[in-house]
C-alpha cells in the first residue's frame, strides 16, 4: 500500500500543473524580457515535436542558443514548478532548441536582391532585426553579411 501512495502522490504532483484554472500568461513568460511562451514549448517537447518547439522559440528568440547560455533567466525564479519541487531548467531547454535550430533550420530563404538595407548595431537587437527582416524579406531586399 505504501508504494501505491507514493505513485499516487507522484502522479498528482505531475498533473497538478495541468490545472484548468491556470493564468493566461504563465509566471515564467511574464518574467521573461522577451515573453517566450515556455508553457507551450514544453508541451510541444513533451509530445516529441522538437521541430515545432524549435520553430516557436525561434519565432520570438532567434538567438536562443546564445541567450540560453548568457541570460540570467528570471523566468526560472518565477517558475510555478518551484511550489512543487524545483524550477524547470529553462536555460538548458533554450540552449538545446537554439542549437537544434542552428543545425537544422534555414533562416534566410531565397529572396531577390533589390537594394541595400543597413542595420546599425551588432548586438542582440541589431542581429535580431537583421534576421527578422531577412525572414520576412523586408522591403523585398535580401540581407548580406
Amino acid at each position: 500500500m505504501r508504494l501505491w501512495e507514493h505513485v499516487k502522490r507522484s502522479v498528482l504532483l505531475i498533473f497538478s500543473r495541468l490545472d484548468p484554472n491556470q493564468l493566461p500568461v504563465s509566471p515564467c513568460a511574464a518574467a521573461c524580457p522577451i515573453r517566450n511562451d515556455m508553457r507551450k514549448i514544453h508541451y510541444l517537447l513533451q509530445n516529441g515535436e522538437i521541430e515545432k518547439a524549435s520553430a516557436m522559440l525561434s519565432a520570438s528568440n532567434p538567438l536562443a542558443s546564445i541567450t540560453g547560455r548568457i541570460c540570467p533567466h528570471p523566468c526560472e525564479s518565477e517558475c510555478a514548478r518551484n511550489k512543487v519541487d524545483s524550477a524547470v531548467n529553462i536555460s538548458a531547454i533554450e540552449q538545446y532548441l537554439g542549437d537544434y535550430a542552428l543545425d537544422f533550420d534555414s533562416y534566410a530563404g531565397n529572396a531577390t536582391t533589390c537594394g541595400t538595407v543597413a542595420v546599425v548595431g551588432s548586438g542582440p537587437a541589431g542581429l535580431s532585426c537583421a534576421l527578422f527582416s531577412c525572414r520576412q524579406r523586408f522591403f523585398g531586399y535580401r540581407l548580406r553579411s
